[in-house]
């Protein structure tokens, strides 16, 4: 999550995670990499972990975590918060943006009709 609003209210580390088993499945570009690392720049006193989850957990011992709910964190444990949603009357599970996001243009397209 790289909203640099999230959770403002409350006393946190602030950790930008990268797990390598999840680029070796779905490799992104270098460039990619570089957008969500200047991104992280918004967020106050972020640090960038390069590593598992599992293993992040072991080494920190954090109480709590919190997290948003995404495709990419079904495996991560502490407490998941929704994800905010372009359209929240949109309901169901999505894998993909562009499943979420066909629905989302039927229901743009009544509106504005």
């Amino acid at each position: 999550n790289l909203d640099p609003f999230w959770k403002t209210g409350i006393r946190a580390n602030r950790v930008l995670l990268l797990e390598p088993s999840h680029f070796a499945k779905y490799p992104v570009s270098p460039k990619s990499i570089d957008f969500a690392l200047k991104l992280a720049e918004n967020i106050n006193g972020i640090k960038v972990y390069t590593g598992e989850f599992d293993e992040f957990v072991k080494e920190n011992r954090t109480p709590e975590i919190y997290f948003k709910e995404h495709p990419t964190t079904r495996h991560y444990k502490g407490l998941e918060e929704d994800r905010d949603w372009i359209f929240p009357e949109v309901e169901g599970y999505f894998p993909s943006f562009f499943g979420y996001w066909k629905k989302c243009e039927r229901l743009l397209k009544d509106k504005l009709n």
